[in-house]
């Protein structure tokens, strides 16, 4: 069924296939770039995908055309710090035009028809035709029994075709389940099961989870797309060390307009569990007042498949000042133990619980080390600080500055 109402949309631009459907502007060069299938294979897009504990093996691109699959650059790099859309680079697919991504939002309605049918494991997913499919499939055998991977879902059906039947879709079929869901009981992330209504703000499913980017909003992200979720996690059981299946698809729903897209992490298929929470500065910095506690500012990058908040185990270690004048160490230790300590004290730890999406001041605890530090004449010192995933198998290391003020 193709749509003929189009008093929802101020002006729908509609182009054929080859044809990009965004205007080219200048802001654009700072943000998102492209590659499409004119200048990669989807060998090379499989592979990029894979991380450790992954081989990959048997790549297929079915559906589709050249122009609707590709790499991504560029996404942290938009200016603003805000305005990322989340995922740094990787894999794009289309239900129309990869370029159609690339920024800012000039159109509520960028469309490029692919006039392809489209894919029979969608249409069941959400119980109508699709059309415009875009399918990259391929076999890994992973060295564990689970895998995990960071996507983003974008379209252009947001806002104003939430809770309607042209509910773009996407799913990650592993071993022929989808493991692109949320919520509890499971649902496929679509524009009906992430959104925040319609007109936006009226609330609605996994609101937490959509970031806006509608023009009557300001379009404070810098892509073309309408709207897009914040960066989710999918987790799957699989077979270890032995052949599975994996299938890509992406297409639209109830007629073959208004493009979505999906992004997927440079290596983020993997046998490692993601660490979700990042540092919100390349070189944060620590503050710290008395002798018992110090903050630090942390964001919820990685959105669980449930929506849960993050929560990641904080280590921070320091370089182990020298008190004034004396060859002895701030900690009280002798100078060959001083030589040692001053290669990593364990300073402070704690549990960052941020809410997806957000950005919060974690508190951390000082260890003993840590309040010997905290009572001395210190003001300033420089460490790292590690950022575990679940299961203590990945660590996000990062330099960071420590800042201390006296009650």
């Amino acid at each position: 069924m193709r749509r003929t109402d189009y008093r929802t949309k101020a002006w729908r631009l509609w182009l054929p296939i080859g044809v990009l459907a965004a205007v080219a502007s200048p802001a654009a060069i700072a943000g998102l770039t492209t590659q499409d299938l004119n200048t990669t294979t989807p060998d090379q897009l499989a592979s990029a995908l894979a991380g450790p504990g992954v081989t990959i093996s048997n790549v297929q691109l079915t559906g589709g055309a050249p122009v609707s699959a590709g790499v991504f650059a560029g996404g942290n790099d938009i200016a603003g710090g805000t305005d990322k859309i989340g995922i740094s680079d990787g894999v794009v697919l289309s239900s129309g035009n990869v370029a159609s991504v690339v920024g800012p939002n000039l159109s509520g309605s960028t469309t490029t028809s692919l006039q392809l049918p489209g894919d029979p494991d969608l249409d069941a997913l959400v119980g109508t035709a699709t059309f415009d499919a875009t399918v990259l499939e391929f076999d890994f055998v992973p060295s564990a029994d689970k895998v995990f991977f960071q996507y983003i879902f974008a379209s252009e059906e947001y806002n104003e075709f939430v809770n309607s039947t042209f509910n773009d879709v996407f799913a990650f079929f592993i071993n022929g389940v989808n493991c692109a869901t949320i919520g509890d009981p499971r649902v496929p992330v679509s524009i009906n099961n992430i959104n925040n209504g319609n007109p936006f703000g009226g609330g609605g499913p996994n609101a937490p989870l959509y970031q806006n980017n509608d023009i009557a909003s300001g379009a404070p992200i810098n892509t073309e797309m309408d709207g897009l979720t914040v960066a989710l996690t999918c987790e799957a059981a699989v077979t270890p060390n032995a052949s599975n299946h994996m299938k890509l698809a992406i297409a639209d729903t109830g007629d073959d307009r208004l493009d979505a897209n999906v992004f997927v992490k440079t290596g983020s298929i993997t046998t490692v569990p993601p660490v979700e929470i990042q540092p919100t500065q390349s070189q944060p910095i620590i503050s710290c007042r008395g002798s018992s506690q110090c903050k630090v500012s942390l964001t919820c990058e990685f959105a669980t498949s449930s929506g849960a908040p993050c929560a990641n185990r904080v280590d921070v270690s320091v370089f182990a000042p020298r008190r004034s004048g004396s060859s002895s160490d701030a900690l009280g230790l002798s100078d060959d133990q001083s030589a040692q300590a001053r290669k990593r004290v364990r300073y402070a730890f704690g549990i960052a619980n941020v809410p997806v999406g957000e950005t919060r001041n974690v508190r951390l605890k000082l260890t003993k080390a840590g309040r010997r530090i905290a009572q001395s004449s210190v003001t300033r010192l420089r460490g790292v600080m590690d950022i575990q995933n679940v299961a203590q198998t990945a660590v996000v290391r990062t330099q960071v500055r420590l800042r201390f003020k006296r009650r």
